[in-house]
């Protein structure tokens, strides 16, 4: 088939579109910058903002199918800028193709607003696009901003002889998945029925506790006591200077700290169980670099 990539320098698009080309496929990469992409396939320009081009031609209009994996995660409009990119996408794109959309775990319509807008896209590409929405928690790759801010927030508190204190929502539970099984999933959704579908890896952790083991993958000890009764998005500033990561995501991220994004068994993607990496490895591969 012939897929359109959107996003496809991304963190997750950069390996989504070789993952693509090894399964045969012929990929079209959606991008600002057409003259910079390195990967397989072809190159086109691409851009959902207002005032840009939003038409990157006869590609768009004759492919089989998409992969949405837009996002203005580094913008304190996020979510109003995502609003306005899924509706011209779904403009753009029509009702009768199919759109892979990379989506976020956690109950839909409530959490932080991180998370309400990336239930809010997944709804608006829904209603308008045969869409298949795949839902995930933390991405644990190299160039992933989640993990980024893991790392070295990681080895930045280890440098404390003494428990480090976190706000009390890191005790909520996760479901991480390692870069690599989320490829997999998301080539594999190309086989999926129009829905919303979970995907986690195969353990749920509790924030402090993925600390922890992130300061471990790093050589380092480090014990986290959740007990500060403050919102997680107060100390989110402050993080991001001291983690070097874009400040908007990190107070983005941070907010989210206390939703607990798991995997709904009713909503798991259906066949064979993709995700199989343990966190420990994922966490391996991604401090190995992309």
């Amino acid at each position: 088939m012939e897929i359109f990539v959107t996003g496809a320098t991304g963190a997750i698009g950069r390996p989504l579109t070789e993952a693509l080309a090894a399964a045969g496929h012929e990929v079209v990469a959606g991008t600002r910058h057409p003259e910079a992409y390195r990967g397989p396939g072809r190159a086109v320009q691409f851009d959902l903002d207002a005032h840009g081009r939003a038409d990157p031609g006869e590609a768009a209009r004759t492919a089989d199918a998409a992969f949405y994996l837009v996002h203005a995660l580094d913008q304190r409009s996020f979510a109003q800028v995502d609003r306005d990119r899924a509706e011209r996408f779904a403009d753009l794109w029509g009702a009768d193709r199919p759109v892979v959309y990379l989506g976020g775990l956690g109950e839909p319509g409530l959490g932080s607003p991180h998370l309400r807008s990336r239930h809010e896209v997944g709804l608006i590409l829904r209603r308008r696009c045969e869409t298949i929405e795949l839902r995930a928690a933390m991405v644990l790759g190299a160039e992933s901003i989640s993990f980024q801010l893991l790392a070295r927030l990681g080895r930045l508190a280890s440098f404390s002889p003494l428990p480090v204190l976190a706000p009390q929502a890191s005790r909520a539970r996760t479901q991480p998945i390692g870069q690599a099984d989320l490829v997999a999933a998301l080539v594999h959704a190309l086989e999926l029925e129009p829905g919303s579908y979970d995907v986690g890896g195969p353990e749920v952790i509790r924030y402090a506790d993925l600390m922890e083991r992130a300061a471990r993958a790093q050589g380092r000890t480090l014990k986290v006591l959740p007990v500060v009764p403050l919102d997680p998005e107060w100390i989110g500033p402050a993080t991001s200077v001291a983690a070097g990561v874009d400040p908007w995501a990190t107070s983005a991220l941070f907010a989210g700290m206390g939703e607990e994004t798991v995997v709904r068994p009713d909503h798991r993607v259906p066949g064979p169980e993709l995700a199989t990496t343990s966190i420990d490895d994922a966490l391996a591969a991604a401090l190995a670099g992309p």
